[in-house]
């Protein structure tokens, strides 16, 4: 990756040639006070931690040692520092947040000017740059390009960023194309003014490394079948198979909240349940039936049923049982048959229907399957994944992309 220069350990990348200019960079940067990181703690604080270093105006390299350590426990950190005769820690009054490490250490560490310059290196254009404003003296990173935005037949070039198209806020890092009638966003899954693009869950002051497609996004956490990302990414012990009301539903048959401070445990794993406002119908492979509030955190309804298939919640329990499709008044437990089913049933607003298909659990989302085309109330569409929705719209993840529908 062209010339190199080291001093201090700390190396120094200048370009394919020692221009003028990249040599006066260097030594500006030459000049700047450098110290030695040494750090036990956990791997996604440690960019924190060197990033704070960067800002004051240090070089992490070969200089005066700095140890830090941390620990952390149910959202509580424990620090200690050592530099030169000075060791502080906050063992016997824990903090919640790493900024009071870093007040601590604005004591110690005078903060020093940046030089104004630094070199960057663009991967795809595979070619050097000179970059202001940067923490570093040497940086990968793309330079800011020009892309080519297509909304139906209309095509614009705007500069890389967070851009709103019809009442869609999406970021342009690719050319993209967007279809002005059926709000179709191609590339990329888009859940209100979170955005992911099959790696990085983008929010709108920062990204992170994300593995799958989401179920759950908020400003704290994001949550998928197998991972959950809450100041770090953890692989899910139990697999995720649905997260509404801020609870979700695990594979052991376990109810949690998003906090993880207040647990139910199911009789059973469910194949199908059914969210109504605070109330939840569950369908087990055992046979069971099971209405639950949620607010109240109490069960309204169990009955066991013979080749149970599914359920169904409105103003009425509804469950397709023998080949049936039973409508139960879960109070009086008073039970009539709506007759055969040759497919399935969905529930679309008040209306209870028989679809020539298979629906897609959780049912209540209304997707169903014909062998074809998935259905979402009058949207077909292929290649389907999930649906999220909030307070003003649906977004169908597709392999190809997200459809928006308003409420």
């Amino acid at each position: 990756m062209g010339i190199t220069l080291q001093a201090s350990g700390v190396i120094f990348f200048v370009g394919d040639n020692i221009t003028e200019e990249a040599s006066k960079i260097i030594q500006d940067w030459f000049k700047q006070p450098v110290v030695s990181l040494y750090y036990e703690g956990p791997l996604e604080l440690k960019p924190k931690i060197e990033e704070y270093f960067y800002k004051r105006g240090y070089l992490i390299g070969i200089g005066e040692p700095i140890y830090i350590f941390i620990k952390k426990h149910e959202g509580k950190i424990a620090w200690k520092i050592i530099y030169k005769d000075y060791k502080v820690d906050n063992f016997l009054s824990l903090s919640y947040s790493i900024d009071d490490l870093f007040s601590i250490l604005d004591k110690t560490f005078k903060k020093f000017n940046l030089p104004k310059k630094s070199i960057a290196y663009d991967p795809e254009e595979e070619k050097y740059y000179i970059a202001e404003n940067q923490i570093k003296p040497f940086l990968i990173k793309r330079k800011e390009k020009i892309y080519k935005v297509k909304i139906g037949e209309d095509i614009s070039y705007l500069k890389e960023g967070f851009y709103n198209f019809n009442g869609n806020t999406v970021y342009v890092g690719k050319d993209i194309t967007l279809d002005s009638t059926s709000n179709f966003i191609k590339d990329i899954y888009v859940y209100g003014k979170y955005k992911y693009n099959g790696e990085k869950i983008i929010f709108e002051d920062k990204t992170i490394d994300f593995p799958e497609v989401p179920l759950y996004i908020d400003k704290q956490r994001v949550i998928s079948s197998h991972y959950w990302y809450e100041n770090q990414l953890i692989e899910n012990s139990e697999v995720v198979l649905d997260v509404f009301k801020k609870m979700a539903l695990l594979s052991d048959g376990s109810l949690v909240d998003l906090s993880k401070t207040w647990k139910y445990q199911l009789p059973d794993t469910p194949f199908d349940w059914y969210l109504e406002n605070e109330k939840l119908a569950l369908a087990f492979v055992n046979g069971d039936v099971l209405v639950f509030d949620i607010r109240k955190k109490r069960i309204l309804y169990t009955q066991k049923f013979e080749k149970l298939l599914g359920v169904g919640l409105k103003d009425f329990l509804y469950v397709n049982s023998n080949g049936k499709l039973l409508k139960i008044n879960i109070i009086s437990k008073k039970m009539e048959s709506l007759g055969n089913i040759k497919g399935d049933f969905i529930i679309d607003g008040e209306n209870v229907k028989f679809v020539n298909g298979i629906v897609i659990r959780p049912r209540y989302k209304g997707v169903w399957y014909d062998g074809t085309f998935y259905h979402f109330k009058n949207l077909k569409v292929e290649n389907y994944l999930n649906l999220l929705y909030d307070d003003k719209a649906y977004y169908i993840f597709t392999l190809d992309g997200t459809w928006r529908l308003i409420k």
